[in-house]
């Protein structure tokens, strides 16, 4: 947990990614929703940090058109994290390869 703390009050993190807004756990991992609209995943087994968010590719700038994460859920098997956005957005994202699912909505 201390790790997680740390990572999450880094200057540059809040800068980056926002403050905590929502926190969900599961078996397999722990995710942060953001102000900035970025799902935050650390995994249970390992020092690893994946940040989730859309990022325009041309130009490889983040884009925050859904504003903050307001809700998540993890599935079962920690595949995938529901998020839900403050402009009513829901995105899948998938905990494997850290991109948004074709699901989403």
């Amino acid at each position: 947990m201390t790790r997680i703390t740390e990572f999450m009050n880094l200057t540059d993190t809040r800068i980056d990614i926002g403050s905590s807004r929502v926190i969900k756990t599961s078996t397999t991992l722990l995710a942060i929703g953001t102000s900035q609209g970025v799902v935050v995943v650390f995994p249970n087994n390992s020092e690893s940090v994946a940040i989730m968010r859309e990022v325009e590719a041309k130009f490889r700038m983040d884009i925050n058109q859904y504003n903050g994460v307001t809700s998540m859920d993890i599935t079962p098997t920690g595949d995938c994290i529901v998020a839900g956005y403050e402009r009513g957005q829901v995105i899948v994202w998938d905990t494997k390869t850290n991109v948004r699912s074709k699901m989403s909505y």
